[in-house]
């Protein structure tokens, strides 16, 4: 066979001759397609293939649009453009970046699985023995280079996407950080820094706002006072807010959030100035507890210490449950 060169795209001569190559592994594409899972699972293991069923079809679900890709690519016909990279490659990188693999790792298997077919190929045409194999092969080689950019980009890219769309935002963040110090739980001194707030060191007075413009409420006391605002999105479309100073901050402040320039939350409950990480749990917990009563009251404003009920119930649940700890020490 007379091949001839062609220095972009290769003539109908040379594509036949790639595709004289690429049949034979094509009519065995299910057996190729597992001794490429079987080299990138050896060369790159990855745990999420072991533990998660949907996970490992999706790789091989991968694997297989890619080699039939890749088999397309190769044997295309001059002047037809290529095809977009196949939906189940893209949708194994987003599954990857939903199931917290790093992009890395995706790519570090492909790139294995790349190797492992070039060299099914080069074997491939070995065997042929047609006449201008080399340059067969340099072709072969020139398009599998084209493809791994190609791929690796889109991959990455996919990737990259899924992990924005499902990164938690800013106050998601800030929220989970206060919910585990609110249950007593540890957190990373950077995850406290992010708060932006000082929770050790000052006064604060919690509040609770109940209503569809609690936020933008908050943003308006934040430029309207001169104490620091913490605020983060509470349960049942409540919202939690801390007031901190250097001195003892009053109620009053709080109350202000009740008839704010511009739109109203529907209700406010405020506990009582506290200091240190102690003092800010407390007065958030007794702003919880006045969240009821604010609700009844014709300004929607309840401070907790204005709540007798509140605090007798508070104090002896308290109470209670020293004793209840006091029994069960021997």
């Amino acid at each position: 066979m007379t091949i001839a060169r062609n220095a972009g795209q290769p003539s109908e001569s040379l594509r036949q001759a790639c595709a004289t190559v690429v049949e034979p592994l094509r009519a065995r594409s299910e057996e190729v397609a597992q001794a490429i899972y079987t080299r990138i699972h050896e060369a790159v293991p990855d745990a999420m293939s072991e533990e998660d069923p949907d996970y490992r079809q999706g790789v091989k679900q991968a694997i297989e649009a890619l080699l039939q890709y890749t088999f397309d690519r190769l044997t295309r016909e001059p002047g037809r453009p290529p095809a977009a990279p196949p939906a189940a490659a893209l949708a194994q990188a987003r599954r990857a970046a939903q199931a917290g693999v790093g992009v890395g790792t995706v790519l570090r298997r492909y790139l294995a699985g790349h190797e492992h077919l070039s060299e099914l190929i080069a074997e491939t045409a070995e065997n042929s023995r047609q006449a201008g194999r080399e340059q067969v092969l340099r072709q072969m080689r020139a398009t599998q280079a084209e493809l791994v950019c190609e791929l690796t980009e889109a991959i990455e890219r996919e990737h990259q996407r899924e992990r924005e769309r499902i990164a938690p935002s800013p106050q998601q963040h800030r929220g989970k950080t206060v919910r585990k110090l609110l249950a007593g739980k540890p957190a990373d001194p950077t995850e406290i820094a992010e708060l932006g707030y000082d929770i050790n060191g000052r006064w604060h007075v919690g509040a609770v706002l109940t209503g569809e413009h609690g936020e933008n409420t908050l943003r308006q006391l934040k430029q309207q006072l001169g104490a620091s605002l913490l605020w983060v999105a509470g349960a049942q479309g409540t919202a939690w807010a801390w007031l901190g100073a250097e001195r003892t901050p009053t109620t009053e402040h709080m109350a202000q959030l009740a008839h704010p320039a511009g739109a109203t939350p529907q209700s406010v409950a405020i506990g009582e100035p506290a200091k240190g990480f102690d003092g800010w749990r407390l007065t958030h917990h007794q702003a919880r507890e006045a969240v009821a009563l604010a609700a009844r009251t014709p300004s929607q404003v309840a401070r907790y210490s204005d709540a007798p009920l509140l605090v007798a119930g508070a104090q002896q649940r308290h109470a209670g449950a020293i004793a209840h700890r006091a029994a069960r020490t021997p």
